[in-house]
């Protein structure tokens, strides 16, 4: 079985990967969602981040969640 569909959203954190498992933050987990019309889903990320990624591959919008 091989996964629907894959999509880069932390790619940044490879150079803190060290970090993450020291610190035990590699198993944070962030909100997953699918639009209604099945076209496009929105995940969580780190430093206070969202993606709205379409699944047909053409858009990733990342959106600040910071309320500063």
């Amino acid at each position: 079985m091989k996964p629907a569909k894959s999509v880069n959203v932390s790619d940044f954190v490879e150079k803190d990967l060290c970090k993450l498992y020291e610190d035990d933050s590699i198993y944070d987990k962030f909100f997953f969602d699918v639009s209604p019309d099945n076209k496009s889903f929105v995940s969580g990320n780190y430093n206070k981040q969202a993606h709205v990624i379409d699944i047909g591959g053409i858009g990733n919008t990342t959106i600040n969640l910071s309320l500063e």
